[in-house]
């Protein structure tokens, strides 16, 4: 199961990132954790999309390079790691966002932020390179705002 803290004050804030910045009790208890939509997520370590993922590309004989990820929000990075690249509809956090120049296989939609079109857009995009026989997904990155 998950168990999901939302901050409301600075204060609280400030609590939970005392307890996320131990990362070592954290590990040691098994515990993993993320933020989503402002939210922090703690949860079972073995648990997690990029631990799925990894699974997944083990249990398939498949590369890094051959899987992509769609995603918008820091709990969603380790799935990004463990794909060749990544697409972001939208960017829903400053951290993601702050990564971006650090991370060249990440990519944003030029429609980023429309909801369901900028969507759209990135599917119609890997669907061309599928059928066109691309060997793995590329793009240029877009401008983001």
């Amino acid at each position: 199961g998950c168990f999901r803290v939302r901050c409301k004050t600075e204060e609280a804030v400030g609590r939970i990132s005392e307890i996320v910045k131990d990362v070592r009790k954290l590990d040691d208890l098994g515990i993993g954790h993320a933020m989503n939509l402002g939210m922090y997520d703690f949860f079972p370590k073995a648990a997690g999309k990029g631990n799925t993922v990894r699974y997944l590309r083990e249990k398939w004989g498949l590369k890094a390079e051959e899987c992509v990820a769609l995603f918008d929000d820091d709990n969603d990075i380790p799935m990004a790691r463990e794909c060749g690249t990544g697409y972001l509809p939208s960017i829903t956090s400053e951290s993601v966002r702050s990564r971006l120049s650090a991370e060249p296989r990440w990519h944003v939609a030029e429609t980023a932020g429309s909801g369901v079109f900028a969507t759209e857009e990135i599917l119609e995009r890997l669907l061309v390179q599928v059928t066109a026989g691309a060997s793995a997904p590329t793009a240029q990155p877009a401008a983001v705002s």
